[in-house]
């Protein structure tokens, strides 16, 4: 147990550091302890989606959002997205993963990470897989100081207008139930909650259960035996 500990902080150094710093030691012990499933853990989270036939294209003049390539993300020593560190960022830019950002002068007030064919639920440590048309938006993030100025609408607005330009037909994110801001935001842009799951875990045994919202229809699945990887989509049609 000891020698997993050590191995999450090295990967993870910069995050733990900060988990750290905000969140003290006791909350810091059980975060890590929940990361190598020695204690118990549970999480829900809710499944969006957006049907992008549903957007129109039209743009006037150039889109407001700028896709961020590595150079940028390395020219900001400070850089932070809200959910990764500047490395884990270069990692995910270099295995495929693309993030779109907005500038008010020098400053970048927003981020979002569109991901393509495969990604990690991190909320669940979950690996998903989906088809080409289909984009998954995740670590969507305001800086603070940004924030109730509507810049979120108004990328997301774009976003889906420049995916559907790409041939994207779909797009689908998590939320958690409680995050009562996000689920506003998204239900404004047109986004509708089609499934609701939750995990419970404990070392490597996990039950993941999926309700399709409104109803009492659900479905099960048991990790590692079942295959968790198309979990998105259980209720993605109906």
């Amino acid at each position: 147990m000891i020698e997993k500990i050590i191995n999450l902080i090295n990967d993870k150094k910069e995050y733990a550091l900060n988990f750290y710093k905000q969140n003290g030691l006791i909350k810091f012990v059980i975060f890590l302890l929940k990361r190598i499933n020695v204690i118990p853990c549970k999480a829900t989270l809710v499944f969006l989606k957006k049907d992008l036939n549903e957007v129109n294209c039209k743009i006037d003049g150039e889109y407001f959002f700028t896709a961020a390539t590595e150079s940028v993300i390395l020219s900001d020593k400070n850089f932070y997205d809200g959910f990764h560190t500047q490395k884990q960022a270069l990692n995910l830019i270099r295995n495929g993963k693309e993030l779109f950002v907005y500038k008010e002068g020098n400053d970048i007030a927003y981020y979002v990470w569109i991901e393509k064919e495969f990604a990690t639920i991190n909320w669940m440590r979950l690996k998903v897989k989906f088809p080409k048309e289909i984009a998954y938006l995740s670590a969507e993030y305001t800086v603070p100081s940004y924030r109730n100025k509507g810049i979120a609408c108004k990328i997301r607005t774009e976003l889906m207008k420049y995916l559907k330009k790409q041939g994207v037909k779909f797009i689908f994110c998590v939320v958690h139930p409680n995050n009562e801001i996000a689920l506003k935001l998204n239900k404004s842009n047109g986004f509708v909650d089609y499934q609701i799951a939750t995990l419970k875990r404990f070392l490597k045994i996990g039950i993941l259960s999926i309700r399709k919202n409104g109803t009492n229809n659900s479905r099960r699945m048991f990790i590692p035996f079942s295959n968790t990887k198309f979990a998105w989509q259980c209720f993605f049609n109906s």
